[in-house]
């Protein structure tokens, strides 16, 4: 059976980011295939704001450990090498193309993120873009990062398939690195389950307006600006809801701080599907103000729509243009800053009951093609 039936391994590392939901949902799905044997390794957490050498030597160390596991129980399950290798780290991808064992082994990237904007290709304007001056000049220089770097575009080269979640990130990809042939970047978007989101019966507007962030608490999120937007509305019409799976950024030690003690503004911790379920629900809208260029299509926005409730994002979330156009335009945000959230939250607040309930009805209509089921689906067609 094992030598008829195509092995893939599906290699991840724990995380609190949309792209470990991500790779697990399509391993749940993968397993539910019986045309193909799917085993999963995660390695251990590799997310460490705060040292980034302790987060890249967790990730080393965790892809050993993979390789030594592969070892033992290839023997138990009488598979040589697996035929195909699934991750979306570019560290376990760049090791597997020097060990002989996986020389014949195919690897898929799943390319979730941009390491680069679309035009910071210097990794000196991305380090300052994303620390924005939280860190002293000194450690603006990150040899590490450079070699991150460095191994995520040779693995990428030299990946069998590379997985893109939209046109646009095919785009950028092409032209950052021009050696990658389009044949082999197919674009397959990101799922949501719709067993958890799925809209629900929208009363008329209380006497509060209900603003929801879901996502990781740190600087690149836009989690100052979205802050100090709320500050500037009138805190007994305005409540602010942030969903977060983790609090703990040094960078934002200080807002975190200022924010308890606001009452218009709520802090919840968890990130499970009915947890995030709920809150989209009960939200008349999402804000999601990136300031980063690394965001193509994220997961909040997909299953915010899904339950029927706006986003409002950022103009650097380039994946999702063509889905918030055929929503709405005055929901995209021409930049990140606090005054201009703050308008077009009160924009939307000013609308009437008709034209909301069309913006939610046109929400619930665009997320309809996007599900996990289709996301493994077409990775299972990349095997055949």
């Amino acid at each position: 059976m094992s030598e008829t039936i195509p092995t893939i391994d599906c290699v991840y590392a724990k995380s609190q980011g949309g792209v470990y939901v991500a790779t697990v949902h399509i391993i749940n799905e993968l397993l539910r295939n019986k045309k193909v044997v799917v085993r999963h390794y995660e390695l251990p957490a590799t997310y460490e704001p705060s040292n980034g050498k302790l987060r890249l030597a967790r990730s080393i160390l965790g892809v050993v450990r993979y390789y030594i596991a592969l070892r033992f129980q290839t023997h138990r399950h009488q598979v040589r090498r697996p035929n195909f290798l699934y991750t979306p780290s570019p560290i376990v991808a760049f090791v597997a193309l020097f060990i002989p064992k996986f020389t014949k082994t195919k690897i898929i990237r799943h390319f979730h993120n941009f390491s680069f904007g679309e035009d910071d290709v210097s990794p000196w304007r991305y380090i300052r873009t994303v620390t924005k001056g939280c860190l002293p000049r000194f450690f603006y220089f990150a040899p590490l990062l450079i070699l991150y770097f460095w191994m995520e575009k040779l693995s990428l080269i030299r990946s069998w398939k590379i997985i893109a979640p939209t046109e646009y990130s095919k785009l950028v990809i092409l032209k950052r690195y021009n050696r990658i042939n389009a044949k082999n970047i197919t674009v397959i978007p990101n799922g949501i389950d719709k067993k958890y989101y799925y809209p629900a019966i929208r009363k008329t507007k209380s006497s509060y307006f209900h603003v929801l962030y879901v996502g990781r608490f740190v600087p690149e999120k836009g989690m100052r600006e979205l802050v100090n937007a709320i500050m500037l509305l009138n805190p007994k019409r305005y409540v602010l809801t942030i969903l977060s799976p983790d609090f703990t950024n040094p960078h934002l030690f200080s807002l975190f701080t200022q924010i308890r003690q606001k009452e218009n503004i709520r802090v919840v911790h968890g990130s499970t599907d009915v947890i995030r379920a709920r809150f989209y629900r009960n939200s008349d809208i999402c804000v999601l103000p990136s300031t980063g260029k690394f965001e193509q299509m994220p997961l909040a926005y997909l299953e915010s729509i899904a339950c029927g409730t706006p986003v409002l994002t950022s103009n650097t979330i380039r994946g999702i243009h063509p889905l918030q156009q055929a929503i709405s335009s005055g929901l995209m945000l021409p930049d990140a800053q606090p005054k201009t959230i703050a308008a077009r939250i009160q924009w939307y607040c000013s609308l009437s009951y008709a034209r909301t309930s069309t913006i939610q009805n046109l929400c619930v209509m665009a997320s309809k093609p996007f599900s996990w089921s289709n996301t493994a689906a077409a990775i299972d067609k990349l095997l055949r």
